[in-house]
Protein backbone atom coordinates (compact mmCIF):
# COMPACT_ATOMS: atom_id res chain seq x y z
CA UNK A 1 0.00 0.00 0.00
CA UNK A 2 1.27 3.46 -0.89
CA UNK A 3 1.76 5.94 1.93
CA UNK A 4 0.16 9.32 1.38
CA UNK A 5 2.10 12.35 2.61
CA UNK A 6 1.05 15.99 2.71
CA UNK A 7 2.65 19.40 2.41
CA UNK A 8 1.10 22.80 3.02
CA UNK A 9 1.38 25.45 0.33
CA UNK A 10 2.20 29.07 1.10
CA UNK A 11 -1.53 29.95 1.07
CA UNK A 12 -2.36 27.18 3.56
CA UNK A 13 -3.75 24.62 1.09
CA UNK A 14 -2.88 21.02 2.00
CA UNK A 15 -1.50 19.02 -0.92
CA UNK A 16 -1.45 15.23 -0.71
CA UNK A 17 1.09 13.20 -2.66
CA UNK A 18 2.47 9.69 -2.96
CA UNK A 19 5.84 8.43 -4.14
CA UNK A 20 5.68 5.31 -6.27
CA UNK A 21 8.53 3.39 -7.88
CA UNK A 22 11.96 4.71 -8.71
CA UNK A 23 13.74 6.34 -11.62
CA UNK A 24 13.12 9.66 -13.37
CA UNK A 25 10.67 12.01 -11.69
CA UNK A 26 7.16 12.27 -13.12
CA UNK A 27 4.48 14.41 -11.51
CA UNK A 28 0.91 13.35 -12.26
CA UNK A 29 -1.82 15.84 -11.38
CA UNK A 30 -5.43 14.74 -11.21
CA UNK A 31 -8.30 17.00 -12.16
CA UNK A 32 -10.30 19.02 -9.64
CA UNK A 33 -13.29 16.69 -9.89
CA UNK A 34 -11.39 13.40 -9.77
CA UNK A 35 -10.15 11.27 -6.91
CA UNK A 36 -7.26 8.90 -6.39
CA UNK A 37 -9.62 5.96 -5.82
CA UNK A 38 -9.82 5.21 -9.55
CA UNK A 39 -6.05 5.23 -10.12
CA UNK A 40 -4.08 2.02 -10.15
CA UNK A 41 -0.69 3.34 -9.08
CA UNK A 42 1.45 0.26 -9.83
CA UNK A 43 0.04 0.07 -13.36
CA UNK A 44 0.51 3.81 -13.91
CA UNK A 45 4.07 3.60 -12.55
CA UNK A 46 4.92 0.81 -15.04
CA UNK A 47 3.54 2.82 -17.97
CA UNK A 48 5.42 5.96 -16.93
CA UNK A 49 8.59 3.94 -16.47
CA UNK A 50 8.35 2.77 -20.10
CA UNK A 51 7.68 6.30 -21.36
CA UNK A 52 10.48 7.95 -19.37
CA UNK A 53 13.23 5.46 -20.22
Amino acid sequence: MTQISTVTSIDGTKIAYAKVGHGPLAIVVGGALSSRSGWTEPKLARVLHLILQ
